[in-house]
């Protein structure tokens, strides 16, 4: 009786038995599975719980907790307390210095504030010199700032001198009221009272997706493209890892034994780890719309497009690394460092303008930029498709490339 024929045997699908057993042998290995799906999932997570708790607080991204001796116990530190909590702050009251100066450089609280008993009154007398236009001695402020955490304190100080104005409002009208003879001091006070209430400018801030009617961007639209991209590239590690180690143990040469072309492994290798990065990708972009409220449904198929190009670029750039790369000790710190400083470089991780200026010029070597730019152009700027194909094409050729440099340099054995 004559063999039947298996599906797929012939020839010309020999590369999914190649990636059929490079998918079993993956996912029996737990410690690798944790690592590609747990820990993607797991800075989702800490992004969603982040940007979560700053859309509760009316859009303050930090709510930083500050530590205050309030020993003034007039209006004007209530109305200054009162400003820092509504900028963000997140003020706990406590009675010694001692207390304060302790808990602030053992790390305890990030920052803390001594309010003197005369604030108030030297905050009027301040008032009072200014109108007359006369120089006042500052009004003193103690802040203590945790010295492992010196990054927040040019925005403690600009919440403190943002909330002292607010408080010197009131006194300053006062004052001006004060020099106003009285006949028309009731006029002065309707003014005054007028401009506090109103502002004399109406931001109307210009956003092409409320002009479309479409919904304003969600946290998870700013957030998840970055994370999506790094990751599809952070997957170019383990591609190049596990070419190297197959290598060494001789597996590749005696695949080659087999009636299989070497294109065929190399593409059943490549299309496993594609498999591997679409279900990562599945995962990250389910997670992002649970907890972030991430637009899948919005120009979806160039969202498809966009991680479809990134998947074939990451293969291509592991396929690469494991052309040049030798032995696998070689290469894994040194691709784990270059693909984090590629995250940070693109704006995948940190957005790109708090980068200087030479640095964001910078980042376009790299394929994330690239990829992030399509993302924003389709995703938050609601750009036709037509804007984002450029670089869209420009993510191509750098999968292009990477095949192309790898493909001349690969060695089987």
């Amino acid at each position: 009786m004559p063999l039947k024929r298996l599906p797929f045997s012939g020839s010309s699908f020999a590369f999914w038995w190649v990636m059929r057993k490079d998918l079993r042998i993956l996912f029996r290995d737990r410690t690798a599975m944790v690592f590609i799906f747990g820990l993607p999932l797991i800075f989702a997570l800490i992004f969603g719980l982040v940007y979560s708790k700053a859309g509760r607080q009316g859009g303050a991204g930090i709510s930083l907790r500050l530590l205050v001796v309030n020993n003034d116990e007039g209006t004007s530190s209530k109305v200054f307390l009162t400003a820092l909590q509504q900028m963000g702050m997140h003020v706990v009251p406590t009675q010694s210095i001692g207390h304060l100066r302790e808990a602030v450089l053992t790390g305890k609280y990030p920052a803390g504030l001594v309010i003197p008993s005369s604030f108030t009154a030297l905050l009027q007398g301040w008032a009072d010199r200014a109108v007359m236009g006369q120089d006042a001695p500052s009004v003193p402020l103690l802040v203590y700032i945790d010295p492992a955490q010196t990054q927040f304190e040019p925005l403690t100080k600009a919440s403190m001198e943002s909330a002292v104005q607010r408080a010197l409002a009131p006194l300053i009208r006062n004052a001006v009221l004060q020099k106003v003879p009285p006949l028309y001091r009731s006029f002065a006070q309707r003014m005054l009272g007028r401009q506090s209430q109103q502002s004399p400018v109406a931001l109307l801030v210009h956003d092409k997706a409320l002009i479309k009617g479409a919904a304003a961007p969600s946290p998870g639209d700013q957030v998840m493209p970055g994370l999506i991209i790094y990751f599809i590239f952070f997957m170019a590690n383990s591609v190049a890892v596990t070419l190297i180690q197959e290598r060494q143990e001789g597996t590749l040469r005696r695949m080659r034994c087999a009636p299989i072309s070497p294109g065929q492994i190399l593409v059943g290798k490549m299309f496993a780890r594609v498999v591997i990065g679409a279900i990562q990708v599945a995962m990250l972009m389910e997670l992002g719309r649970a907890f972030l409220h991430f637009s899948v449904g919005t120009a979806f198929f160039g969202q498809v497009l966009i991680i479809a190009l990134c998947l074939f670029a990451a293969v291509g750039l592991g396929l690469l690394i494991a052309a040049v790369g030798r032995t696998q000790e070689q290469i894994q710190g040194l691709t784990t460092l270059a693909l984090l400083l590629m995250g940070f470089l693109s704006g995948c991780l940190i957005p790109r303008e708090l980068l200087p200026r030479l640095v964001q010029q910078l980042s376009y070597i790299t394929p994330h930029a690239w990829a992030l730019d399509a993302y924003n152009d389709l995703l938050l700027r609601h750009l036709p498709f037509s804007e984002a194909a450029m670089p869209m094409f420009i993510l191509t050729g750098f999968g292009v490339i990477f095949f192309v440099l790898a493909l001349m340099r690969f060695q089987y054995d």
